[in-house]
């Protein structure tokens, strides 16, 4: 692991998974919520962190970042600008890893979502992501915060 200035955008999934809740996906409003807490009171790390995670020991549990959003662990993610972070963070070496060692980062973000999804769920829904993404724009809009589409992953290929 190495330190080093942030010089890119910097990702963190939002977790929106409903449980047992009927739409099986955390309702839009409630997403939206939940952002604004973060927002307010700043992003959290896990206190239930694994040990065994690169850079975590039993009273250090760093905020795990990405230089990527990963649609894989959650198609709406925080994104932090480079200058929104303050100081230096970890990098893992070959990964896009980003470890900041802070109990919670107080910064501004715009929330970034993937134009689209892979999750089996949605994919048999073909209407469904996007009408959660309208729900969610409202919702975060009346919250002001503000919602930023990521570029298809086949524009990008």
């Amino acid at each position: 692991m190495s330190a080093a200035p942030v010089t890119r955008t910097l990702y963190a999934p939002v977790a929106i998974g409903g449980g047992k809740s009927v739409d099986h996906f955390l309702p839009a409003d409630a997403c939206a919520d939940r952002i604004r807490t973060i927002a307010a009171d700043g992003l959290a790390g896990a206190s239930d962190a694994d040990v065994s995670s690169p850079g975590s020991d039993e009273a250090i549990y760093p905020l795990r970042l990405s230089e990527t959003h990963d649609e894989g662990e959650s198609p709406i993610a925080l994104a932090f600008a480079p200058d929104a972070v303050p100081g230096l963070v970890g990098r893992l070496a070959g990964s896009d890893v980003v470890l900041l060692y802070a109990h919670r980062l107080r910064a501004e973000f715009v929330v970034s979502c993937t134009s689209e999804v892979s999750d089996e769920w949605w994919e048999i829904r073909p209407d469904a992501y996007q009408r959660y993404l309208e729900e969610l724009k409202v919702a975060l809009t009346a919250r002001s915060l503000v919602l930023v589409m990521e570029p298809s992953r086949q524009a990008s290929s």
